[in-house]
This record gives structure tokens, sequence and C-alpha cells, in this order.
């Protein structure tokens, strides 16, 4: 039998051969009808069923046909010579080991090979549920439909081995999407999906991405968009909370904290609980942190724990925030930035808890837990910070314009203040300059939208960019873009922006800049790498498509928001029991509600009308002529 040859790695483990419909074995004048097929992969993998599916639901059901394997691989299927093959499918399943999840892939019983690209082609096609017209002309018309959806050509032969190039990126994005589909129906205890329902999912979601102008999908997008999209559609994230702890801090002789940069030694105790586990009790140092909110009077802290500990169920470390939230009086700014970025599926959002604060013996109120950021595998993974060359390798940085760092630079086409966050040596700091030099050189240059050498997508992340912004846009958080925006490189990647960090005065909690407004303005005009990134029409349909998926999750958000205050009743009660300032203005409130609640609805009515000016917003972008601005190239 002759083996067709696989181009792509993952193209190897996928592949299902089908060939042979008549006249392969056997004498007389009626031989029996068999069908042969081979996994195309340099081992055969035993966890594949191959059946013919007859009742058109995409799955191998009891009585339908089932195919031998052989110890190479290979599938076999003999069948009465009679046998109608009209609108029968082929389906290979493969059960992960130790679940009840089943990747199924599907092909028309025509095809010679069964893979992502003919499983959507299979779904759309059923979808259809014509039986209008001759087999053969439904099957060119979903080939058409997908294919078109793909932005790909319409003419495009999605029942064949994909080819290198668009075509194949295509593939493997929609195996890896199909994947993530089938594990996110799987954990939200949905097994039973039906086949067909994933598919058509994953047809959906790369239907936003798609780029007729490129034949393929966005360049700016990657399967992370796609996979996290796919499984939000069958597991969608859900954000909470739980009700407080108490936290005991005790210094040594009760000595106050009231430096920035001197460390105390303290004591750090916490009570056994039901949701995580037998109580602490470590040592550790403690200072103060915060810029204009080591100023207030309820002080925010830093602890350095004497060992790595994982506090409250989170990942072990030694270094942990304590933030006061004093100006934000819903106490939920910071953890509703947190759940969008988890949202989005950004590569790293801090973990936090709340938690009620005893420090020297005194009540403190309600403080968030969160882990510091750092470069460190389990938070800012950097990979290597050696250098290979003139190559720095990685690192984190902070874009900070109060420059409160000990080494820090201007990027010298913006201007942008950068401060190093993670260790590097004097050579590693010119090489750092030179490489953000060397990404805004690109972004400004005149072929900046260059697929490749030359442009700038291969020296920034940029669906990590689109996100970023998203979070920040949504918030409308002031500090945006010249103070607490990261930027982090892993290894000899791209620029990544992230995590999200600072907003307690962010969702319309300040009442300068324009930005108490929800309707002020884009964040955009605050960065001129967005200014010039949404002249690419590929990074603002990206964006465009991306907001409509974070749109679509803010009934979700709400709900935490209303669910987190609920959590939190009790707790900031005596909070604000502490701190008498709900009937107050605390810098830089726009706002003065009176109570709690009034809070609560302010942050949720102002949400309202960001989406909705974003909405807009973006829909006039949307609008214009992506292909006329400034001479976009392909």
């Amino acid at each position: 039998m002759h083996k067709t040859e696989v181009r792509g790695a993952s193209w190897l483990a996928m592949g299902l051969l089908a060939s042979c419909f008549s006249g392969c074995g056997g004498g007389g004048s009626t031989p029996p009808l068999q069908l042969r097929a081979q996994i195309a992969t340099a081992t055969a993998d035993g966890s594949w069923k191959v059946c013919l599916d007859g009742n058109q639901n995409m799955a191998c059901d009891a009585g339908e046909p089932v195919a031998t394997i052989a110890a190479d691989g290979r599938y076999q299927l003999t069948l009465p010579h009679d046998t109608p093959m009209t609108d029968r499918y082929w389906v290979a399943e493969s059960v992960t080991a130790g679940t009840s999840a089943v990747l199924r892939l599907a092909a028309p019983a025509s095809s010679r090979v069964i893979s992502s690209l003919s499983t959507l082609v299979v779904a759309q096609l059923l979808k259809g549920g014509s039986t209008a017209n001759t087999p053969a002309t439904r099957l060119a018309g979903s080939q058409s439909e997908v294919a078109g959806r793909l932005g790909l050509p319409a003419t495009t032969n999605l029942l064949a081995l994909p080819d290198e190039g668009p075509i194949g990126a295509i593939a493997d994005t929609a195996m890896a999407a199909l994947q993530a589909g089938v594990a996110a129906a799987a954990q939200a205890a949905n097994p039973g999906t039906q086949a067909q329902l994933i598919p058509l999912t994953v047809l959906d979601v790369m239907a936003h991405y798609a780029d007729a102008d490129s034949g393929g999908l966005l360049p700016t997008v990657t399967t992370r968009t796609i996979k996290s999209e796919v499984a939000a559609a069958f597991n969608p994230p859900q954000c909470s909370i739980a009700a407080p702890q108490r936290l005991y801090i005790d210094t040594d002789d009760a000595a106050p904290i009231v430096s920035k940069e001197d460390y105390l030694q303290a004591r750090l105790r916490t009570d056994a609980s039901t949701i995580y586990g037998a109580a602490l009790d470590l040592k550790t140092q403690i200072r103060g942190r915060g810029n204009s909110t080591w100023s207030m009077p309820k002080k925010p802290y830093k602890l350095k724990l004497s060992k790595a500990t994982a506090l409250l169920g989170m990942s072990a470390d030694k270094e942990w925030a304590l933030l006061a939230n004093y100006a934000d009086k819903t106490l939920l700014r910071n953890a509703v930035a947190f759940c969008l970025s988890e949202t989005l599926g950004l590569s790293y959002t801090p973990a936090y808890r709340f938690v009620e604060l005893e420090l020297n013996g005194e009540y403190q109120g309600v403080y968030q837990l969160t882990e510091q950021i750092k470069d460190a595998p389990h938070r800012v993974d950097i990979g290597s910070a050696t250098p290979v060359g003139d190559d720095p390798g990685g690192f984190l940085l902070e874009i900070d314009a109060r420059l409160d760092a000990d080494d820090w630079f201007y990027s010298e086409r913006s201007r942008l203040p950068y401060t190093f966050k993670s260790d590097t040596n004097p050579t590693q700091k010119d090489q750092v300059a030179r490489l953000i030099g060397q990404f805004e050189d690109a972004l400004f240059g005149d072929d900046f939208m260059t697929r490749g050498p030359g442009g700038y997508l291969p020296l920034l992340d940029s669906e990590a960019m689109i996100d970023f912004y998203l979070v920040n846009e949504l918030m409308y958080n002031v500090d945006a873009y010249w103070s607490s925006t990261f930027v982090t490189r892993k290894d000899n990647g791209p620029l990544t922006f992230g995590p999200v960090w600072d907003f307690d005065i962010a969702a319309g909690n300040v009442n300068y800049s324009g930005h108490d407004s929800p309707t002020d303005g884009s964040k955009r005009k605050y960065s001129p790498y967005l200014e010039r990134l949404f002249t690419d029409p590929a990074f603002k349909r990206h964006a465009l498509a991306r907001w409509q998926f974070l749109s679509s999750r803010m009934p979700a958000l709400q709900s935490f928001i209303r669910q987190s205050a609920a959590t939190l009743d009790a707790a900031q009660q005596r909070n604000f029991q502490t701190w008498d300032i709900l009937g107050i203005y605390v810098w830089p409130n726009a706002v003065v509600t009176g109570s709690y609640a009034g809070e609560i609805d302010y942050l949720s009515n102002w949400l309202q009308a960001r989406q909705a000016w974003i909405d807009a917003d973006l829909a006039a972008l949307a609008g214009q002529d992506l292909t006329a601005e400034q001479g976009a190239q392909r």
C-alpha cells in the first residue's frame, strides 16, 4: 500500500489515510468491499479506533463497522460489496488516558485523509442537513464554506494532507483547538458533548481570526488565543474569592513599620481552616511598599519569608505583597483586573487571597495578600537570563516614570522610562536597551508591517499586547503605559507586555486626566506603541475579535463583582469601622457614595458604561477601510 508522506512534525500524529474502495482483495465477480487506512505516523498508536459512521453523528456507535488495527498502525475494514457509501463518514476516535474525553476526527468515506480540517468540513456538512443536490455538490459547498471562513481560497482542498504554510498552520491550530474543546468539555463534567458541536465551535472561533488578505489566519494570532476561546465555550472561566482569613503579623518588640527600604524582623501566623489546611507559624521580614499608597493611613506592606512557603494555597515563594486598597472603597478593583487577565488567559496573573490583617495585635482591616511580581518559573518565567553573544536572554522590565529602581534607561525613539526588575549585569543592561531600540526601530520603520525580518511581528508577542491593552482599556487604568507596566522576555523570544498590576485607582476611581469618565477616550492615545500598532490592519482585526470575546464575558464579570461583595460583606463592615471613610473623600476618588453598596453599584455601572463605549469605539474602527491605512503590506 502506498503511504503518503506527511510534512510537519505535528501532523505526523494526526493524519489518517484511507483508500481502496473496491477490488482490493478477493476473487469472484462480487468481491467484498475492502477499505484500508493507515495512521501516518512514525510508530503505530493503538489508542486510535476507526469506524465507518452510518448515522451521521460523528461517533463510533455500537453496531457500526469498526476497522481492525495491525501492529504497524494499518487499519482494514471489509464490508459486503453492496454496502451503501453515500453519506457515510470515517470517524477516528482517541480516548485520553485516564479520562472519558474522546477526541473525534472525521472525513467523508470517499476521502483518503482524516484530519482536523476534514473534521471541520464534515461538521459543516452535517450542520446543513440538506439532501438537495448531489452528495458531491453538498460536499464541495461545505468545503468552500469552511475554506472561506478560514480565510483560505474557496477552492482549497481541505480533504488532502495539508501542506506547509498557511493551510498547515491552520490545520495545526484547528487540531490544538479540537483538543482544547474536548478537554474543556470533560473538565466541565460534560464528556458527552456532541461530536459535531466541538468542531463547529472551533470553526466559529477561527473564523473571527481569518485573514482573507493573506489566505490564512491573522499573522498576529497563535494557537493560544484560539485554544482559550474554544475552551471557554465549553468550560467558561469562573472567577471567585473566598471569605477572608485572619493573618497575624507581629514585629520584634512590636516595632512600628516606618520604612519602605528597611525590613523589620517579624512573625507571621494563620489559623487552621477547612479551605487552606493547617495553621502557619513563620518567620518573616516586613517593610512598607507602594508609591502614593504608602502615604495613606492604611499602609501596604512587602513580606519576605524566611523560607519559601505556600501561603493560603498559593505557590510557594518567599516574597509577597499586602495590598491595602485604601482608596478603592470596593476593595475589589485589583481583583476585577486579575479576573479579566485570567479570562483572557494571559501567561501569568498574580494569585491572591483576601485576608484580615492584625498587626502587633491591632486590627488593620481587609488586605489583599498577593504574589509579588518577580522573575521565577512559577511567576514571571523569563527562562534563561544568560546572554548569548549580543543577545541578553530573558529579562523583566517595568515602564515606570518614577524611575523607582536602581537601574533604568529611556528608550531611544519613544523616550519611555524602562526600569530593570530582574538581575542583569552591565553588559546585559546595554544589550536590553539595544533590543528595545531595535523593537522601536522596527515598529516605527517604513516596513513595520512586513511579516518577517524587518517588521515588528517577530519582536513582539502581539496576542499578549492585545490582551494587556484590553484589560487596561476596559478598566481605563490611569497608570497604564507610564507606570506599573511590565514588559518581559523569555529566553530569546519576543517582548511580552504583562502581567497586569496596580488597578486600585482604575475603573472610574480617579478624578484627574479625564479617567473618571467611562467615555473619555481610549488608552491607545497614551501609548506610542499602541497608536502605531493600531495602524496595522491585522493587529486591529485581532483586537476587534478579541474584544468581542471579552465583551461576551461581561455578565460573568458583573456576577463576580456582586458575589465578591457578598463574600466580603462581614469583613468590609469591620474594615470600614476601623477606617471610617465611606462618607468622605479619599484621594483621588471621583465620587463619594457614602456606603459600600453604593461603591459596588458605582463600579458595576461604570464598567457597563465603559463596555458600551468600547463597543462603539471599536465598531467605528471596524467600519474603517482596513486595507487603505498606511499602505498595508503583505
